[in-house]
């Protein structure tokens, strides 16, 4: 009832402007790498703005509009990749409302699921215009076996691609139907906006794997190894994004990195920003992108979520590579139990602004080893955090080491 009053009042606004609102229910399809979604309407904050220069302007994170003394916050709350099947709910001018069932996440602590954005119409197309065989099913928090193999032959990236026929750089996480294999390539079907139809192309077997019967630890094992290739690739940082899910190739040169990041080296002006949309990780969005390309049922697009549904280590419990930490608005993965390190992707005002693996001492004062850590969990010891220069930026009156194998209950 809350949803149907929220449509009517915001179609009531639009109307007012001169921006039409349409209710549909259509299926459609990502046919840009990677789209931005927002949580409101960019024609409901600024009217009589183009919404396409909103997008546009959107920051790698909300400390970077710090020049200005007003606090904007940074309007992407998620990412959506080439290829992901959506349903379109609304349409106004320039964007849509769209349903994406890839990730889900709670407002406040109740248990209505929000898997609702807006985004630019012209990063989707509609599925009945397209060949759908030639689509690949998309990830669905909605099903109910998890460890059920697609009947289509899909791939999906493990790392970035470029594709020389569509001239286009392609995200980790995005999925292809193949038509067929050989030593070195999948041949694959991809959707061609230049041509308006859908060719083929090779995707090499070093960026992308099948999917294929593995056991929980496996696939656990696997979401490991895939993040910390991630964090080395080519030794160069993947910056922080707000909302960010996404990885794509990267500038050759440390030169052009820094133009493009501007992060690096504590800059966070974002005057040489060119790259749109934002492509990198926010601590929640690397997580979910790399469980599900390890077909681990793991749906939680925020922390919040995570602490909702994931289960905390005992007593009788091991830590073991690929727990996370989680305390208010920050999640952390176990890497290496032996070397206590960690992977996070955390934010500018930390002094870091990238992915990266570090040890759990040089985020939490005093606590040198996960079993210290995890002694402070189980008697619910308030800990601090530090930054990049290892000085205190916050207290933690609450933290959890939470279990990644109490994931798979999703999947029984």
């Amino acid at each position: 009832m809350k949803r149907f009053i929220l449509i009517i009042l915001t179609s009531l606004i639009f109307n007012n402007i001169g921006a039409k609102s349409y209710l549909v229910s259509e299926k459609a399809i990502c046919i840009a790498p990677v789209v931005d979604l927002l949580n409101v309407s960019a024609q409901l904050i600024s009217p009589y703005t183009n919404p396409k220069s909103i997008y546009s302007a959107i920051p790698f994170s909300p400390e970077q509009e710090s020049n200005d003394s007003a606090y904007l916050t940074c309007l992407r709350v998620h990412q959506a990749l080439f290829n992901e099947e959506v349903e379109i709910l609304e349409e106004l001018d320039h964007e849509v409302k769209i349903q994406i069932n890839t990730a889900f996440y709670h407002i406040s602590r109740n248990n209505f699921k929000k898997n609702s954005y807006w985004a630019l119409k012209s990063n989707f197309k509609k599925l009945n215009e397209l060949d759908v065989d030639k689509i690949p099913e998309t990830i669905d928090c909605n099903k109910t076996n998890y460890d059920e193999l697609p009947k289509q032959k899909i791939i999906i990236l493990t790392l970035p691609f470029y594709d020389k026929t569509t001239e286009k750089n392609y995200s980790v996480g995005t999925r292809f139907v193949y038509k067929n294999k050989d030593e070195s390539f999948y041949i694959v079907y991809i959707y061609d906006v230049k041509s308006n139809k859908i060719v083929e192309t090779k995707i090499s077997k070093n960026v992308a794997l099948e999917f294929q019967k593995e056991t929980n630890e496996k696939k656990i094992q696997n979401f490991i190894n895939l993040i910390k290739l991630w964090t080395h690739y080519n030794n160069k940082p993947l910056p922080y994004v707000w909302g960010g899910s996404s990885m794509q190739q990267l500038p050759s040169t440390t030169a052009q990195l820094k133009k493009q990041v501007c992060n690096m080296d504590n800059c966070i002006s974002t005057k040489n920003c060119q790259n749109m949309p934002h492509s990198g990780f926010d601590c929640s969005g690397l997580i979910l992108r790399a469980a599900q390309i390890c077909r681990i049922p793991y749906f939680f697009k925020d922390c919040l979520t995570i602490n909702k549904h994931l289960d905390s280590i005992q007593q009788e419990d091991q830590i073991k590579a690929g727990d996370l930490i989680w305390f208010c608005g920050h999640i952390i993965v176990i890497s290496d139990v032996r070397k206590n390190m960690c992977i996070e992707a955390r934010g500018y005002t930390s002094g870091h602004g990238k992915l990266h693996e570090i040890e759990v001492g040089k985020i939490f004062k005093d606590i040198n080893t996960f079993e210290q850590l995890k002694e402070c969990h189980l008697k619910e010891t308030q800990i601090q955090v530090i930054n990049k220069f290892g000085k205190v930026s916050r207290t933690l009156n609450k933290f959890r080491i939470l279990k990644l194998n109490s994931v798979f209950k999703f999947g029984n």
